[in-house]
């Protein structure tokens, strides 16, 4: 039901949220309900934020900000869930970096890698669903490299999969789209 009603909803977001395809919503629909319906998660998500991010409070860093200073204990955790995972994404962007690079060298992928690591916006717009971009960018290039490399449709389709997920995400998963069609 969400996404038949998306086109009309998205244009009621506020600001930024106003431009994006319905991605970001539905993994934050998806981790809400997730710790909804297993306690655990929101458990340990709650356990792991105590233990390793014990300075700051999700619910002060965003009072002010219109329409989410009242998250629920799920959505705080949720919230939370998404930052893990946000950065994890970010750090797994790495791997097939070197990949698409290692086809040139061992030092080409590994200075690709360390090049990769240092990249300012990696942290600066953290948390924030960019970080995820670079990921799927990359694998999609990875997947598209080995169907070619291979000569393999379900690579192909695996790159599809992948980048269809990225336009999930954003619309700029189109200049890929059209760079690869070049």
């Amino acid at each position: 039901v969400f996404l038949k009603t998306y086109d009309s909803y998205v244009g009621t977001l506020p600001g930024h949220l106003g431009v994006h395809p319905p991605g970001p919503i539905l993994l934050f629909m998806v981790l809400i309900r997730m710790c909804e319906n297993l306690p655990l998660v929101t458990e340990m998500t709650e356990f792991l934020c105590s233990h390793f991010v014990p300075t700051i409070d999700l619910s002060t860093e965003i009072a002010n900000v219109p329409h989410i200073s009242d998250l629920t204990r799920n959505e705080s955790a949720a919230a939370w869930l998404s930052v893990f995972i946000l950065r994890a994404a970010s750090a797994l962007s790495l791997v097939p970096v070197y990949l698409i690079a290692r086809r040139i060298s061992v030092k080409a992928a590994l200075a690709s890698a360390g090049l990769m690591a240092c990249v300012p916006a990696l942290y600066l717009f953290s948390p924030a669903v960019d970080q995820a971009y670079v990921l799927f960018a990359a694998l999609s290039a990875y997947f598209i490299l080995l169907s070619v490399e291979k000569k393999s449709y379900a690579w192909m389709a695996l790159a599809g999969l992948t980048w269809g997920v990225g336009l999930m995400l954003s619309l700029s998963f189109l200049a890929i789209l059209v760079a690869f069609m070049i």
